[in-house]
């Protein structure tokens, strides 16, 4: 996570992250083509705000969010 004050007291920016990534902890003993471990995850996010404070009784807060996720769960 990153926060950045753009103009002091009235405009900030922030980012921040996350990743999650391992293979499976499950053996899988069934059979041929079906793959080896189960229970793997591949997991990431980032989320951007801009934060804006025009005056004493106003905020406004813009937010983007994107994530992703393969896995065998």
């Amino acid at each position: 996570m990153v926060n950045l004050t753009l103009v002091d007291g009235e405009l900030g920016f922030r980012l921040a992250g996350d990743w999650v990534r391992h293979d499976g902890w499950t053996r899988n003993i069934y059979g041929p083509g079906a793959p080896a471990h189960l229970d793997s995850r591949d997991l990431w996010s980032v989320r951007a705000s801009l934060g804006w404070q025009p005056g004493e009784d106003t905020a406004i807060d813009l937010i983007a969010v994107h994530a992703a996720e393969a896995d065998s769960r």
